[in-house]
This record gives C-alpha cells, sequence and structure tokens, in this order.
C-alpha cells in the first residue's frame, strides 16, 4: 500500500489522458472527446472527495465502485452523443449569432427557445433550488460537517 501513491504520478495521468483522447477521438471526434474526458474526470474528482470524506482515503471496493460509474456515464454519454453534439452545435450558433449584439438578456431568451437547450436550463434551475432549499431547510451538507466538527471540538477545549 505505501508504493501504491508512488506508482500514480502525473506522467502516467498525462499519458492515460492522451492515450483516450486519441483514442476517442478516432472513434468519436475531438469534440466529443473532450467532453467524455472532461465528464469522466468531474465523476471522478467528486467521487474522489467522496470517498476522502467518508473513508479518510480510497479504498480498492470504492475505486471499483467509481470505475463501474465512469463507465456506465461513458457507455450513456456515447448513447446520446448525437443529441450532445446537436446541442453543443444548436449553442454554438446561437452564440454567434448574438455575439454582435452583446445583450445577455437576448441571448438568454435565444438559448430558452431552443427545444435542445430548454431542458438544461430546468436542470440547472432544478440544482439552484435544490442547494437553496438544502441550505436554508435541509440537513448540513456532507463536507460542512466535518468543519462544523472541527469547530465544536475547538470550542469545547
Amino acid at each position: 500500500m505505501v508504493e501504491a501513491k508512488h506508482i500514480v504520478s502525473w506522467r502516467r495521468v498525462l499519458f492515460a489522458l492522451m492515450y483516450c483522447f486519441i483514442l476517442s477521438s478516432i472513434l468519436y471526434g475531438q469534440l466529443f472527446s473532450i467532453v467524455l474526458i472532461l465528464v469522466v474526470l468531474s465523476v471522478a474528482h467528486v467521487c474522489g472527495n467522496k470517498g476522502d470524506y467518508l473513508l479518510g482515503g480510497v479504498m480498492g471496493d470504492f475505486l471499483g465502485g467509481t470505475i463501474c460509474i465512469c463507465e456506465i456515464v461513458v457507455l450513456v454519454l456515447i448513447a446520446t452523443r448525437d443529441h450532445i453534439m446537436d446541442t453543443i452545435e444548436v449553442a454554438a450558433d446561437i452564440f454567434e449569432s448574438e455575439s454582435n449584439s452583446n445583450d445577455l438578456q437576448s441571448m438568454v431568451v435565444e438559448l430558452y427557445a431552443s427545444d435542445r437547450l430548454r431542458p438544461i436550463f430546468h436542470l440547472l434551475s432544478l440544482v439552484c433550488a435544490l442547494r437553496v432549499w438544502c441550505y436554508f431547510v435541509g440537513p448540513p451538507d456532507m463536507y460542512d460537517r466535518e468543519v462544523n466538527k472541527k469547530e465544536n471540538e475547538e470550542k469545547a477545549d
């Protein structure tokens, strides 16, 4: 276990990223490869933070579960690739057409009018509403509990 942390180096991570980018670019195109890599890195980062918080590090079973989640995310993204690429193209067209006007309100209205982008706005609205609800009504965020625990211990001393 002590030697395991020395096996993962930035050189190996960059090699793996380049290998995945080249292979997925050949199969799916460069733009979609960037989307795949960014989403997988984001999921791995979130899972790593949660594992570090809950377990004090990343254990083998948790790492295996994270790998399975990343595989599922990649398969879902590949299955919906055409819709994702169409959405990116619609957003790019809207940004290009509205770039001359510099009016933020008209750009947002145009983006919301798109049938492909409206669900993204709804998802973001729901996430924001959930965060506000959790902040005022819900239980504390899992990362806040540890901070509060340390603060309470300091106050007790």
